[in-house]
């Protein structure tokens, strides 16, 4: 083997070790990444057997592999189109940051500054007002923003409390915020129809699950009937007990 063909060989095992981890953390922490450790572990028993010359065995499980891979793309919907509009998106800033974690760089330090955020649903959760914060991350919310009215205003706790003060214009709907900047109030975003969400959450948090099961953003959600915040990602509800908890899970998701 050439150099220039060991450099070959070892670019493309680079390249598909990032697009296979950088599947698993799209699929990480949610059901489906069982059924992604059941496809690698497939595909790790049909190379030995290929390499022990199991003949019939690696057989079976090649043309499962085939067959199964349109099976795949419809059980892993979600989370291909996750990746697609990630690799497609149309902002050089967004591509560079998933170029760094598709060669798994040092992450960079977070855009939006999470203090506002915090003391708005603090203060609104005490006041029972009910609100609904999409936070960019990765993929772009500028389609969602668009169903809104466009603001483009910096992030305060101020501004975003008075956006859904029950007398509002804006108050219905939800707020998307991007690096920093509200893009638009009372945008419309599409609602989950899962039966795996109690029955006890409403309009917002389904909501909330809807574009979280579509992109990647942070949702926030705050109960005007129970006074709780939640937080939503990946079409999981978490729970907030406090205010510092808050702060301490949105610096930690918005680090990318």
């Amino acid at each position: 083997m050439t150099a220039a063909e060991f450099a070959l060989n070892a670019l493309e095992i680079l390249i598909f070790a990032g697009v296979l981890f950088s599947l698993y953390r799209l699929v990480r922490g949610t059901p489906a990444i069982y059924i992604f450790g059941g496809v690698v572990a497939i595909y790790i028993t049909w190379k030995i057997a290929a390499v022990l010359h199991m003949e019939l065995l690696s057989e079976i499980l090649e043309q499962f592999i085939n067959v199964g891979f349109i099976a795949l793309i419809i059980v892993f919907q979600q989370e291909v189109r996750k990746f697609l509009l990630m690799i497609g998106s149309n902002s050089f800033g967004r591509r560079r940051r998933f170029l760094r974690q598709l060669l798994w760089l040092k992450r960079e330090e977070q855009e939006v500054d999470v203090d506002p955020i915090v003391h708005a649903m603090s203060q609104m959760i005490e006041t029972k007002t009910g609100a609904l914060i999409a936070i960019e991350r990765k993929m772009p919310l500028g389609y969602y923003a668009q169903t809104g009215v466009a603001l483009n205003a910096k992030v305060g706790s101020r501004l975003l409390q008075s956006i859904f003060f029950k007398d509002a214009p804006l108050h219905d709907g939800a707020v998307i915020i991007a690096q920093d900047k509200i893009m638009s109030a009372s945008a419309i975003l599409p609602v989950s129809e899962s039966d795996e969400i109690p029955a006890r959450y409403g309009l917002r948090h389904r909501a909330a699950v809807g574009l979280s099961e579509k992109t990647d953003a942070v949702c926030l959600v705050a109960s005007e009937e129970t006074g709780q915040i939640a937080i939503v990602l990946d079409g999981e509800i978490s729970v907030i007990k406090d205010k510092e908890e808050l702060r301490r899970r949105l610096t930690e998701l918005l680090k990318y």
